[in-house]
């Protein structure tokens, strides 16, 4: 018997009410398949709601798997990542193309669910270090916008600090264009190692079209940010100093393209 899990929690059935379902007159598995990172925690989970102590014989191949006592029925636990792995190979050894196909389709699904899930929290993440680095992150935001607006290549006038769902910024001009700049937690999540960003996207008045803008700053076609790298493992001030060069050099770009 086969239970397909992704992040919905257990019902009061499992894994009991199906173990006993499993026949008893020979070898019988109840196999849940689960993201990877729910493995550990779906495991403990399952091991703690059934009736009798499980008899563990996992091995070392990454599969939980034990056996209900004095029986012959077993509780497996694999995940997606594991298992589409394993007959992607047997489908490439095999030569069955569509197979293939249909099994990238849902690696690709299983890997998109588990970017978007959410994870089990860990302990670490709990400590008081991580809300204040999360805190922290406005400060290169607000200070870059400070220097660039006291030296006259950034202009506020007129615009405000405008919070995103997601993250922490504000309006402004930068060679002449409106964009929007500040953390983005959903693209520094999904593309980038930086949570900083300019988005281009919220406004229409940019004085060179956006079409051009992609062209200039390297952006893909349909592409609307543009990421702003942090340097690691120096002090703020290097931090901040790279922060407002880069910021400097994609508003000369932007400003020597008005003329094209």
């Amino acid at each position: 018997m086969i239970e397909a899990k992704f992040w919905a929690g257990l019902t009061n059935n499992q894994p009991n009410g199906y173990l006993e379902r499993l026949p008893s007159d020979g070898p019988s598995v109840l196999l849940f398949v689960a993201p990877e990172t729910r493995r550990d925690t779906l495991w403990t989970e399952l091991r703690r709601r059934v009736v009798s102590d499980l008899v563990d014989v996992s091995g070392s191949d990454g599969l939980r798997s034990g056996r209900v006592p004095d029986s012959s029925r077993y509780l497996v636990l694999t995940s997606w990542r594991s298992l589409l792995g394993q007959m992607a190979n047997q489908s490439s050894e095999a030569g069955d193309s569509s197979a293939q196909i249909d099994i990238r389709q849902l690696q690709g699904l299983t890997e998109r669910m588990d970017e978007e899930a959410f994870l089990p929290i860990q302990a670490a993440e709990l400590a008081p270090a991580f809300p204040r680095r999360m805190l922290g992150l406005r400060t290169p935001v607000d200070d870059a916008t400070q220097r660039g607006v006291s030296e006259g290549w950034i202009d506020i006038s007129g615009l405000q600090m405008r919070p995103h769902p997601t993250g922490y910024g504000r309006y402004m001009r930068l060679g002449g264009s409106t964009v929007w700049f500040g953390v983005r937690f959903e693209l520094w999540a999904g593309s980038s190692d930086t949570p900083l960003w300019l988005d281009y996207r919220p406004v229409n008045n940019h004085a060179v079209p956006l079409s051009q803008l992609r062209r200039i700053l390297g952006m893909s076609h349909g592409e609307e940010y543009v990421p702003i790298p942090l340097s690691v493992g120096v002090e703020y001030e290097a931090v901040l100093d790279g922060v407002v060069d880069e910021l400097q050099r994609l508003g000369r770009e932007i400003e020597a393209s008005r003329g094209e």
